[in-house]
């Protein structure tokens, strides 16, 4: 029997691992971002991508099957409860494995990776949330069913069962250093293909094991002599040879210096398309509010994660290979936003709905010249409804209006960052707010809109109102994944500046990026500043640049010609914009490939070297 259940676990594991790929082909299949006729290659390649995990965990009870005594083989034996219970618990770990990557499958979009980890970090939120969104209690009560009654299938099965020595540990362990020399890694030019037939346990682990990555191991790099040419060109700005910082430069007043107030709201996951389906119904206010402010039509956002979104909004820098800088041990005392506005006397605040411990959010606000409020701060008999992410939206600008409205220094002026939560599942907020049904993506979309017109509504009538540039974004789109490794259309965030008092209306056009907003918004301040910022003011002057797009591995460079992904393995992939979709080409032929190159390299560099800090190394 003990012998039984160690040869049995790994034949149990490639049969769950098959079907759980099986059932998601179908369903993506029957959604389109598949052709049906590609699930016998998901289904083939991916049974080897099985292979290694399932010959890891072959090896391991092989050696574990090896150093257990023989008198605790037969007392185990000898103890039928106990082969039961131990099939029952292989058999609930799989298939809560097979429900959680149905579930990370329906709002990814892909098989787990990086965002699983941080799940697992911040298990309360994320166990929460899915109590509040799926049925949990059918779910685990499928998954009991399944565990008891498999173990007693399995074990009235034939006795028959591998038996480990020395000399079959040896030839599991040839096996397994075989399937590492297949060339299977990147199979298909469609992400949904690639994703469904890898792994999702051997991704979680190498995404355990690789939140860090050395950009100049790892990617493509160029000569230290020649970076500094490919720097120059994405900033359009010409250094001294001497300079040690190649993205500091000073940025001189472009208007009169105005001393007004900064309310910046970051929209959790509003993706651009949803002001451009239905904008009537799921963004009426939003929409409205364009035709009354400076809008970037073409805004993207770094990232597809809320620490990347605030990365790029407070250090205006583009993403580097693994975690976001916010969570990253070096997070204190970097050149950010409050670098700039703190010297001319803004009281500089952030605002969170949730509880800021997650993703590190305080800390990362609080040791870079922020005060901090998140939930501890607001009231509990002043919320009506919230969810494990955070307090509804209404209630959090509520509590922002009145700690501004009530504070001694009035005279000084403000720059607040607020990051809102509702638009994030289980899609709930109080009763009797919109004519929509609780519960959908489209229901949290218009919700927040109504939020926001409220709380613009009622900042109209305080006395700081006509002194205050209001920004609306988003920390990233609504879904990150595409038929390509990084697909472009999924960055695309709207983006407004709205002061009615100060600015004259009107679209911009050009290619924006989050890392634009802050040195936007300083302009218009009428500030001039010595900028280690690598965004620039696009609304003063404009530069028609490409744009950084980020997953924890792949990044990105979108321009209107090309777009460059570099990835692990020093892999490139440049794709040609043609009408109706991109063309792959050679890297030779590339417009652009070095300046993405020059861009994720002297990121990683300066951030390493410390020339990202508020005060840098001489």
């Amino acid at each position: 029997m003990y012998q039984q259940m160690y040869s049995r676990a790994p034949l149990l594991f490639l049969i769950f691992s098959n079907f759980t790929r099986l059932s998601l082909s179908l369903y993506n299949a029957g959604i389109g971002t598949i052709s049906w006729f590609e699930i016998p290659a998901i289904l083939g390649i991916g049974l080897l991508f099985d292979l290694r995990p399932a010959l890891i965990f072959t090896l391991c009870f092989a050696l574990i099957s090896i150093c257990t005594p023989s008198f605790i083989k037969k007392r185990i034996d000898k103890n039928p409860i106990l082969e039961w219970f131990g099939f029952m618990v292989v058999l609930f770990l799989l298939s809560f494995q097979m429900f959680a990557e149905w579930i990370f499958w329906g709002d990814m979009d892909c098989r787990f990776n990086f965002i699983a980890i941080d799940y697992l970090v911040y298990t309360h939120e994320v166990v929460h949330n899915i109590m509040q969104s799926y049925p949990m209690k059918t779910y685990l009560a499928i998954m009991l069913a399944i565990a008891c009654l498999g173990g007693y299938y399995l074990k009235r099965f034939p006795k028959a069962a591998l038996a480990y020595d020395l000399k079959t540990t040896s030839k599991i362990g040839c096996f397994l250093v075989f399937s590492f020399l297949l060339p299977i890694e990147h199979w298909s030019k469609n992400n949904f293909s690639q994703e469904l037939s890898e792994n999702g346990t051997s991704n979680l682990l190498h995404a355990f094991f690789n939140n860090q990555l050395n950009y100049n191991q790892f990617y493509q790099t160029i000569e230290p002599s020649y970076l500094k040419n490919r720097v120059e060109s994405y900033l359009q700005v010409k250094q001294p040879e001497n300079k040690q910082d190649l993205v500091s430069r000073n940025i001189p007043s472009y208007a009169p210096f105005k001393n007004l107030n900064v309310v910046l709201i970051t929209v959790e996951s509003l993706s651009q398309e949803f002001l451009d389906k239905k904008p009537e119904s799921w963004t009426p206010f939003i929409s409205n509010l364009k035709s009354q402010s400076i809008c970037f039509n073409d805004h993207y956002a770094t990232g597809t994660r809320t620490v990347r979104g605030l990365e790029a909004l407070a250090l205006s820098v583009p993403p580097t290979p693994g975690s976001s800088i916010l969570r990253r041990p070096h997070h204190e005392n970097l050149y950010t936003v409050s670098s700039v506005l703190k010297p001319k006397g803004y009281e500089m605040l952030f605002w969170y709905g949730g509880y800021g411990y997650f993703d590190n959010m305080n800390a990362f606000f609080e040791r870079n010249g922020f005060t901090v409020r998140d939930r501890l701060h607001i009231p509990s008999n002043r919320v009506e409804h919230e969810t494990i992410w955070g307090v509804s939206d209404e209630h959090l600008f509520d509590a922002f209006l009145e700690e501004i409205n009530t504070r001694k220094e009035r005279s000084k002026p403000f720059f607040s960052l607020i990051m809102t939560t509702s638009n994030h599942r289980p899609y709930t907020f109080p009763k009797n707010r919109i004519s929509m049904p609780q519960g959908t993506r489209e229901a949290a979309v218009r919700y927040t809109d109504w939020a926001i017109e409220q709380f613009l509504e009622k900042a109209k009538k305080t006395d700081w109102f006509d002194n205050t540039l209001f920004v609306i974004t988003a920390d990233h789109c609504a879904s990150s994944a595409g038929k390509m490794k990084l697909d472009p259309t999924k960055y695309l965030t709207p983006c407004l500046f709205y002061a009615p008092k100060h600015l004259e209306p009107r679209c911009i056009d050009i290619r924006t990026s989050q890392m634009d907003v802050i040195p936007s918004i300083i302009g218009l301040l009428g500030i001039n500043y010595e900028s280690r910022f690598y965004g620039n003011d696009q609304i003063h002057t404009p530069i028609d640049r490409p744009v950084p797009l980020g997953t924890y591995q792949r990044l990105g460079f979108f321009g209107k010609q090309e777009l460059v992904i570099l990835s692990p393995k020093k892999e490139v992939n440049v794709y040609k914009n043609v009408p109706g979709g991109y063309q792959e080409i050679s890297k030779e032929d590339s417009i652009t490939l070095k300046d993405a190159i020059g861009l994720y390299q002297s990121a990683f560099n300066r951030y390493k070297s410390g020339q990202m800090d508020a005060n840098p190394p001489s």
